[in-house]
């Protein structure tokens, strides 16, 4: 009767291995939801600029029209505040008339030098 000893604790971290496996697999989780949400989601400035380059400037009254409120969103700095200004001077010849001619070809090189200009900044 002397062999038997008293039972001894066995220390289980079973529980709180499972507890720490779940919190890591939600942050996990969350964080691969986080990037995907952010890859999907569209950027406003990219979505004005393609409404932008969809202008075909075959009715210069509606397009001068449109250019103006959708150039101002996508100013970021000075560069770009010049060129709208240059453009937007341009554009004031087609609005506020009743018959307008079609657009030239310097506006629509100031057009395309704008987009282009607003491809390298966003």
């Amino acid at each position: 009767m002397r062999d038997i000893k008293p039972p001894v604790a066995v220390p289980d971290y079973s529980l709180f291995l499972f507890i720490a496996l779940v919190v890591l697999a939600l942050l996990l989780a969350g964080v691969i939801g986080y990037f995907i949400y952010k890859t999907l989601q569209k950027d406003p400035k990219r979505e004005v600029l393609e409404k932008l380059e969809a202008l075909d400037l075959s009715d210069p009254k509606r397009d001068a029209y449109a250019v103006t409120p959708l150039g101002r969103q996508l100013l970021v700095d000075e560069q770009l505040r010049e060129k709208f200004a240059v453009l937007n001077a341009r554009l004031e010849r087609y609005k506020y008339k009743k018959e307008v001619a079609a657009v030239d070809g310097e506006t629509k090189k100031q057009l395309a030098l704008f987009i282009e200009l607003v491809h390298g900044r966003i």
